[in-house]
């Protein structure tokens, strides 16, 4: 048996204790107790790790170490601690102090073994290019993590930034708040404008009194909506219109001289009750 296999032996034998002892490093860092259940859960997977780099240390080359630790990766990433990470920095802090303390673990087993140097740098080549990977997965699994969030919280962003509420008989009004871009006027017509024909409406007052600024783009697909309703036999009626808004709004080409405009939603409703 040759020496790097059997310390790939004795480290595997002895990945429980050699686990515990990482642990023991981590947790004498930290000011606060840490509940029993996740100090044995940090025990296993940081056992888990070590008995692949003994299984690691005996690949024939990197090729064969990134597959074996993607496969093993895929079965002990522990993901749910990850999310937990406010920022991305959190996540990489710990790694070069937990990098140190291998490394020397691994020395002192080298050097007990009587290693050569050649079979020592094979044992830290391996060790650190399964750390790397194991980084590298981690952040992409955050960044993908907070992507998703991040799609998630625009869309209900979308939904609550864009409510129908119903005045009065015949009558809802559309308050739109903040920036209006592509994506929030795409919003307004693929999802919002689609359920005007559920609600009864036969008038529809379309409120840019919270709308600091809106893209030329956004603009006309904005406008554009009065003709989708007018399709649906709904009048629309615009409040709201800062003088600045206003122009540049005619000056991106939109003409909206064939709409009621007031200058607040109180105004319109005024002139909606004369109606009756």
């Amino acid at each position: 048996m040759d020496k790097l296999t059997e310390v790939s032996r004795y480290i595997h034998d002895h990945a429980k204790q050699l686990a515990e002892r990482v642990v023991t490093f981590n947790l004498d860092k930290l000011d606060f107790e840490v509940p029993e259940e996740i100090i044995t859960k940090s025990i296993s997977y940081q056992q888990d790790f070590l008995e692949f780099i003994s299984k690691a240390i005996t690949f024939e080359d990197e090729e064969q170490v990134a597959k074996g630790f993607m496969e093993w990766n895929n079965a002990h990433a522990q993901h749910e601690e990850t999310v937990l990470l406010d920022k991305v920095s959190s996540l990489i802090k710990p790694y070069p102090e937990i990098r140190m303390l291998l490394a020397e673990i691994m020395y002192e087993i080298s050097r007990e073994n009587g290693l050569s140097l050649e079979e020592f740098k094979t044992i830290t080549t391996r060790l650190n290019y399964s750390l790397d990977i194991s980084l590298t997965e981690s952040i992409i699994f955050y960044e993908e993590y907070r992507s998703t969030i991040a799609a998630k919280n625009r869309k209900e962003f979308l939904e609550l930034s864009a409510p129908i509420v119903p005045v009065q008989n015949g009558l809802a009004v559309l308050p739109l708040i903040g920036t209006i871009d592509s994506e929030r006027a795409e919003h307004l017509m693929n999802n919002v404008i689609p359920k005007f024909p559920r609600l009864e409406v036969n008038e529809l007052i379309l409120d840019f009194s919270g709308v600091a600024n809106i893209d030329i783009d956004a603009a006309g697909h904005v406008f554009n909506i009065h003709k989708v309703l007018d399709l649906l036999g709904i009048k629309v009626i615009i409040t709201g219109l800062r003088p600045q808004l206003a122009t540049d709004i005619i000056s991106r080409g939109i003409n909206f001289n064939s709409l009621r405009t007031f200058s607040t939603v109180q105004q319109a409703l005024i002139e909606f009750n004369k109606q009756d």
